[in-house]
């Protein structure tokens, strides 16, 4: 098996978080789906990176 390097990769979406917490330039479709998910703003103030890991994870198994 060959691997080779990404092609026709694209950039939609840089998102961050702010010094208050929340995030910014996340898409509306991961706003509704971390508001229905059930994690608590404590926990999202926690761990964002691990908030958006699990965004972007149930975002690619959606495409």
């Amino acid at each position: 098996m060959k691997i080779s390097t990404p092609f026709n990769a694209k950039h939609v979406a840089h998102v961050g978080v702010d010094v208050d917490g929340s995030y910014t330039g996340l898409p509306v479709e991961w706003e509704r789906l971390l508001s229905a998910s059930g994690i608590s703003r404590k926990e999202q103030e926690q761990h964002p990176q691990a908030v958006m890991d699990i965004v972007a994870f149930y975002q690619d198994s959606k495409e």
